[in-house]
């Protein structure tokens, strides 16, 4: 694997990682430590900068990001829980966010109005969402509405989510209309999903009608593309009512191989004034271990049809446009960017590679780098679903 090897170190020199550095959250203060809070570091951190969080439970800590482009990472097989919503707002062109391996799970307490899992506004940059849990709390309605969405989008213009669980919240008890949350909720934004699951909650309805209860993706107006997903509404098919997989209302959705949960008694998903494009071809997957420091093993596994040839992409930038021809977004720019191949799946349509990834160069305590592979030649080529890999000095 020289070739990649020799790609990712290559990318990772050009000049636009000259300022970026690593800020290293561990509430335990331990060896290396800088910040106890995720939002101390996030206030200091320049745009560009890695915010490196390390295995805990993070308490009352609601975590806000304005105007500034930040990867915020748990360390490679940590467990990293945020008790608060996290809110990021404002991301101008050129700005992205990148959440990886947070489990964002607010707590209980309903008098707190911020209670999303994750909530994006007005966000002219890009937001990466990789292997999050986003939910909602339960009995986290405001006073008198709705409970509250795992993920909550308006005016955002790249929003994209990879392996990733969106759970819906039930309303307060004082709630006066009893309705559940959402396990997505997006307003004029622009989205695309990749091997995520969607859940609508339960209200309190009693009257047996699915308004009360929450969608597992509720979209007014945007774009929506999702592969090898699953919807579910919230409520039950024993007492036949319960919210859509998918509720949509003057949007645009393309849906490859989707998954609904059943319920006799309802469609899987309601469109208004929506154009859709559904899909049956098998999705490729691209999975890639991160972060990794110099001298480590970096593993990436792809997965695909049979004895298929794979490129991988690898770009600093980002791009967010559907490609009809591929049935699918190109999400890593392509200008510039570092193709190689690394090899063909097998018969059984799994490719698995690794190799040691060498020194950043110096000055460089980190570096995140945006993949995405292809699968197939010709008119038959079909791209996976996105990987940010970040890369870290092995000092920390």
């Amino acid at each position: 694997m020289r070739s990649l090897a020799w790609m990712l170190a290559s990318i990772a020199c050009a000049p636009a990682l000259a300022a970026q550095s690593v800020l290293v959250v561990d509430k335990n203060q331990g060896p290396g430590w800088e910040f106890a809070t995720i939002q101390s570091a996030v206030n200091a951190a320049q745009d560009g900068d890695i915010v490196l969080v390390r295995s805990e439970t993070y308490y009352d800590e609601s975590l806000t990001i304005v105007a500034k482009g930040l990867t915020i990472t748990s360390d490679f097989g940590g467990y990293v829980r945020l008790t608060e919503g996290v809110t990021v707002e404002g991301l101008l062109p050129g700005q992205t966010v990148v959440l990886r391996g947070l489990n964002i799970e607010p707590d209980t307490w309903w008098l707190n109005d911020d209670k999303y899992g994750l909530r994006a506004l007005d966000c002219a940059g890009s937001i990466r969402v990789e292997g999050c849990t986003l939910i909602a709390s339960h009995l986290s309605g405001k006073l008198g509405g709705r409970g509250f969405d795992g993920l909550f989008a308006d005016g955002c213009t790249s929003l994209v989510v990879v392996n990733c669980t969106m759970r819906g919240g039930l309303p307060a008890i004082s709630s006066s209309d009893g309705l559940g949350g959402h396990g997505l909720h997006a307003t004029d934004s622009r989205i695309s999903a990749f091997g995520s699951t969607f859940k609508g909650i339960a209200g309190f309805s009693t009257g047996g009608a699915h308004d009360f209860d929450g969608d597992g993706v509720h979209l007014e107006s945007g774009w929506f593309y999702a592969a090898s997903c699953t919807f579910e509404g919230g409520g039950s098919s024993v007492t036949c009512h319960g919210g859509y997989g998918i509720e949509a209302e003057s949007a645009d959705l393309v849906l490859v191989s989707p998954a609904y949960a059943s319920n006799a008694c309802r469609p899987p998903i309601s469109l208004t004034g929506c154009t859709l494009l559904e899909l049956l071809a098998p999705q490729q997957f691209l999975l890639m271990t991160s972060p990794v420091r110099e001298g480590q093993t970096l593993l990436l596994q792809a997965a695909g049809e049979p004895n298929q040839p794979v490129l991988l992409l690898v770009s600093l930038g980002l791009e967010d446009a559907f490609a009809a021809w591929l049935q699918a977004p190109l999400l890593v720019s392509l200008s510039p960017a570092l193709i190689t191949p690394v090899g063909s799946t097998s018969s059984i349509g799994w490719l698995v590679q690794s190799f040691t990834v060498g020194a950043l160069p110096p000055g460089i305590e980190g570096a995140t780098v945006f993949c995405q592979a292809a699968f197939g030649a010709g008119a038959s080529v079909r791209l996976s679903n996105p990987m940010s890999i970040v890369l870290l000095d092995a000092s920390l």
